[in-house]
């Protein structure tokens, strides 16, 4: 029982193969037709042009085509025609006028000077270059055809073309592959009356209109299509690729493998299909006897040698595709390996140019960079010698070329120093930048700026060094001016700022004992204009104290005598003393002043407590001072740093506004916005530039926003150190 099913297993496996390599030599078939259906298709158009060449040349087809008379030409070609033309299976041969007319049609001379719109024609006239391929006629006959632009003394005079009858084609490789093809195309691309005509032309009775549904057989090899072939070359849809597996037919009693390809014209447009049946009878009936013969003889075997056999031959199939994929991989391999050569060649030449366009930028460099550029050997010998040093040192590039730049250029004095950076150098211990004083060519001792590098060959010894120097004897000269300059302007604007403090110390004592006694006299029985008087006496004496003090406080911190003591403070008091001292004279002008104090100021914090109150002072005055109508307003907060915490004030006004061209000149000294401000609102232009001053002195900034007509804000930013007793 076990044989049994061991012998019925071998025989559907030796079955099944037989099938498969049935199946595989009709696939090879399939891919043989398409391959020779294009190398017959190319071969004969290469023939079809050999042949209009030979026509074209002919002066008797050239001279009756010239004349312009049909007949003639008829005349002249139909030997051609029946002798060269019939005999290579031509059936169609034409003459085009260059407009793409037809003059002559040899094989049925009866049409003429009808338009002729193929693809192959038009392609021809475009290209000016010969052009073949598959096309439908308006008969609906399939045909070869190739177009060949006809020249005379090089004039496009019109077109040759000549035809193939596809039938000569197919039956040929029916004969040579032994299968048997049917040409089935799609009727949308026929006209049934043409068609129909077409087909009684050429004796073809394969089908009717209308037997193939929307199709129509327009070739076959065989003499009549049985039935169920029919059925099948109807009933397929429009095909656009190759079958992937056969399909078996049975028109008994022979056994069929059917399968198609895409008929495609020379458009590249798929107009029908091509079916290949392939009479596998006898390949199943040897398959069959095999399978017979192959039982009887291997029962006595046993079932082991089959055993052995299937995985012999599988291991064969499997070390031949191993074989065939380890040889596509090598031709891959190689090709890639070619490839990247190849690359690396471009590479390599690009380099090659950017190297040399390199080399070519740096002389250029080193010929025209007013630097000199100096190439030292072993011993400081000049190797090379550039122009800018030529002009340095006043010795040519042949006069130092050669000699010891320690001889040359180095003073006496300075050679040993000299010698030890060289030894620096070559040592790779220092040396690198140097400012060294060397001689020229007239004697002249100069100051030069030495940039020197080593040159380290590929053993990593020293072999030399290459330097960049700079003259900067001018350079030099220059910076000791300045320096000397520079000197006697701090020494001049010391003794300036001590006589201006000197001097307001010595007007601050008169101008309080004037501010006394006019106060004292204010309070006595006075007539009106008396009182008036001594008021006058008074606010002139204030505000010129004012003045006064202004000067003072720019003058100490111009002199460097005004400084920052930090001490526990309040923000909060300061900021009710700034508004008690400030809101009447802000009411008293008809303005809103508000103070706004965040929630997040500290109780305490350490900072110069009478220098900030001084310039918010200022700041809050400024603000009232110009401002006519609207509000002034003071605020204060914590601002929201990742760094050490900072306290900001801000104080906002609705009043004249400053001009934005004059916003960076607000806070220099005797700056104000013009003349009408200062006449109107008077002031000295000190207040804004002693608060920026101050301000800067402990760490913060001053900063103002303006829109003229709208307002100002000016904005204090400060560090703060808060106590420890209380957090921010």
């Amino acid at each position: 029982m076990i044989l049994l099913v061991l012998l019925v297993a071998m025989s559907v496996s030796m079955y099944h193969m037989g099938s498969k390599r049935v199946m595989k030599e009709y696939r090879k078939s399939v891919s043989r037709l398409e391959t020779m259906l294009q190398y017959e298709v190319d071969g004969d158009s290469g023939n079809f042009n050999e042949l209009a060449e030979l026509i074209c040349a002919d002066t008797t087809i050239q001279r009756a085509y010239q004349s312009g008379d049909r007949g003639r030409l008829l005349t002249a070609a139909t030997p051609i025609f029946d002798q060269v033309c019939v005999p290579k299976s031509i059936t169609h041969f034409y003459f085009h006028r260059p407009d793409k007319t037809c003059f002559l049609r040899v094989h049925k001379s009866d049409r003429f000077d009808d338009v002729v719109g193929r693809h192959t024609l038009k392609t021809a006239a475009e290209t000016g270059q010969p052009a073949s391929g598959l096309e439908l006629g308006p008969l609906g006959t399939l045909t070869l055809r190739r177009v060949y632009p006809w020249r005379i003394d090089g004039e496009l005079v019109g077109y040759l073309e000549l035809g193939e009858d596809i039938r000569t084609i197919s039956h040929r490789l029916s004969e040579r592959l032994g299968i048997d093809i049917v040409a089935r195309i799609d009727t949308i691309f026929l006209d049934r009356d043409a068609w129909q005509e077409g087909m009684k032309m050429i004796g073809q009775t394969h089908s009717e209109w209308g037997d193939c549904g929307r199709y129509a057989i327009a070739d076959s090899t065989m003499e009549s299509v049985p039935a169920e072939f029919r059925e099948y070359i109807c009933s397929a849809d429009r095909q656009t690729r190759q079958t992937e597996t056969p399909t078996r037919l049975i028109a008994s009693p022979r056994t069929y493998l059917a399968g198609y390809l895409p008929l495609t014209d020379a458009r590249g447009v798929v107009i029908g299909t091509w079916f290949i049946f392939d009479d596998v009878s006898a390949s199943m009936a040897m398959i069959s006897r095999s399978v017979v013969m192959s039982i009887i003889i291997t029962a006595a075997a046993g079932m082991c040698i089959y055993i052995f056999l299937f995985i012999f031959f599988e291991h064969i199939e499997l070390r031949l595709e191993e074989t065939d994929r380890a040889q596509r991989i090598e031709i891959a391999n190689r090709k890639f390996a070619e490839a990247q050569l190849i690359e690396a060649k471009g590479r390599a030449d690009t380099a090659l140019i950017d190297y040399r366009q390199a080399q070519e930028k740096l002389q250029l460099h080193i010929e025209q960079t007013p630097l000199g550029v100096i190439q030292f050997g072993p011993n400081l010998r000049i190797d090379s010698w550039n122009p800018a040093a030529e002009r340095m040192f006043g010795f040519s590039a042949e006069e130092a070329t050669g000699h010891s730049a320690m001889e040359l250029i180095m003073p006496a004095d300075v050679r040993v120093q000299a010698e030890d950076i060289w030894q620096k150098l070559i040592t790779q211990t220092g040396g690198t930048y140097e400012h060294n004083t060397n001689v020229s060519k007239d004697g002249r001792r100069i100051m030069c700026q030495w940039h020197n590098t080593p040159l380290v060959d590929s053993n990593g010894r020293v072999i030399g060094a290459s330097s960049i120097v700079q003259d900067i004897t001018k350079e030099l000269e220059h910076e000791r001016s300045l320096k000397e300059a520079k000197e006697q302007a701090e020494t001049a604007n010391r003794a300036k700022s001590q006589f201006l403090a000197n001097m307001t110390h010595e007007l601050r004592t008169p101008m309080n004992a004037i501010i006394g006694f006019s106060d004292l006299l204010r309070t006595e029985v006075l007539t009106v204009e008396q009182l008036d008087y001594a008021e006058t006496i008074h606010a002139s004496g204030e505000h010129l104290l004012s003045l006064i003090n202004s000067v003072l406080d720019a003058s100490k911190i111009e002199a460097g005598k005004e400084r920052i003591v930090t001490e526990v403070c309040s923000p909060h008091q300061i900021l009710d003393q700034l508004e008690k001292l400030m809101r009447l004279g802000a009411e008293s002008k008809g303005l809103c002043f508000e103070l706004e104090i965040r929630d997040d100021v500290p109780e305490q914090i350490i900072v110069d407590a009478k220098h900030l109150y001084q310039c918010l002072i200022n700041l809050v005055g400024n603000a009232i001072k110009f401002t006519d109508a609207g509000s002034v307003t003071l605020r204060a907060g914590l601002l929201d740093t990742d760094t050490d915490p900072c306290l900001y004030f801000e104080v906002r006004d609705t009043g004249i506004g400053i001009p934005s061209d004059r916003l960076d000149k607000v806070f220099d000294s005797f700056e104000q916005v013009d003349a009408t401000t200062s006449r109107k609102y008077g002031g000295t232009g000190l207040g804004l530039a002693i608060s920026k001053k101050l301000i800067d002195m402990m760490g913060g900034a001053l900063t103002v926003e303006s829109t003229e007509g709208i307002g100002t804000s000016f904005t204090v930013t400060l560090p703060i150190e808060c106590t420890s007793s209380v957090p921010v």
